[in-house]
């Protein structure tokens, strides 16, 4: 073979390498890609002033969460207004962070689809001093088996991932965690649902007020708790008193008008060494409405997952349960 064929063939060689190369980098069938970014999220946690959220249940619908002086505050459905507890801000923060691209699974739009990252996937925007420093598209979950367990190295966990896309790039990534968990919820997983949260332990009386003559006071004397002056089963006591310490709830009912209102139908007060709880119940009809002054404005449905039954307890919660007898 002459020089001058041989250097015919390599520059053919050479050509077909750089098309397989090409196709390669831009459908992202490469099996070890490492040509990739390191970070995908890279923003200022201290310096974001708004977060859009757009979660695929709301089927495009958005949720809109901005900082102000008293604290982080949520718009949703029409313009309606709640503040967000600053720990629920945290944790999307830390999700967001911790966020860590492992693979490039595609480079080419056709497969936008297959990874589930197109317009109407979830999606978050974050807004750092007017200007939008993520864009994150949220898309497919990915789950890989434990492995079978291995006597040396013991039991793998399961991996959970998810593929994602920045909003101006075509690229997939796969990154670390279960996100959908996290970011495809509607509004209520983000408001404010606290109805009490306290220290038992320094609480001194509670008023428990029922219709008719079913009102009891459970008062602690020389620290131990007496109900209507008898004394309670400590066990059962601190059991209920720890159930009362941290109450939450998601059912929120937002067609309520504080003036329909009244005089409440039931009613709780924890005195504490500082501070006093109240928490009132309402029966409009068929729907039980509960309000706390912990939370003002903030009104919830009582007859969903027992909400009033774990509020308005009866005396018995505060004393030993009589086992039947057994015929």
């Amino acid at each position: 073979m002459s020089k001058k064929d041989s250097n015919k063939t390599l520059g053919i060689v050479f050509v077909v390498l750089l098309i397989i190369v090409g196709v390669i980098y831009f459908t992202g069938t490469g099996k070890h890609e490492r040509n990739f970014r390191k970070d995908i999220v890279d923003i200022d946690t201290s310096a974001v002033s708004e977060v859009f959220l757009y979660p695929k249940s709301l089927n495009g619908k958005y949720l809109k969460f901005f900082r102000t002086e008293k604290g982080w505050m949520i718009n949703y459905d029409s313009n309606k207004v709640d503040d967000v507890p600053a720990q629920k801000i945290n944790n999307l923060f830390v999700e967001l962070l911790k966020i860590k691209p492992l693979r490039v699974a595609a480079r080419s739009k056709s497969k936008w689809n297959e990874y589930q990252v197109t317009d109407k996937s979830t999606r978050i925007k974050v807004v750092e001093d007017g200007d939008t420093t993520l864009n994150l598209i949220i898309g497919k979950f990915s789950y890989k088996p434990q492995k079978q367990q291995n006597y040396f190295y013991g039991r793998q966990q399961p991996q959970m991932n998810t593929y994602v896309r920045l909003g101006d790039e075509n690229e997939v990534y796969e990154v670390n965690g279960f996100l959908s968990l996290t970011f495809n919820q509607g509004p209520n997983a983000w408001r404010n649902g606290r109805i009490i949260k306290g220290n038992y332990e320094k609480w001194n009386r509670l008023s428990f007020d029922y219709p008719a003559d079913s009102s009891f006071q459970l008062v602690k004397v020389d620290k131990k708790w007496q109900l209507n002056g008898k004394p309670t089963d400590s066990v059962a006591t601190v059991r209920q008193l720890r159930l009362f310490s941290s109450i939450f709830n998601e059912n929120f009912v937002d067609d309520i008008s504080p003036d329909s209102l009244k005089t409440p139908d039931y009613k709780l007060t924890i005195e504490g060494e500082k501070d006093t709880i109240t928490v009132k119940g309402y029966k409009l009809g068929k729907k039980f409405v509960i309000s706390s002054s912990q939370n003002p404005g903030t009104y919830f449905d009582g007859n969903k997952g027992k909400l009033k039954e774990r509020i308005f307890v009866s005396q018995s919660k505060f004393f030993k349960s009589k086992k039947k007898k057994k015929k």
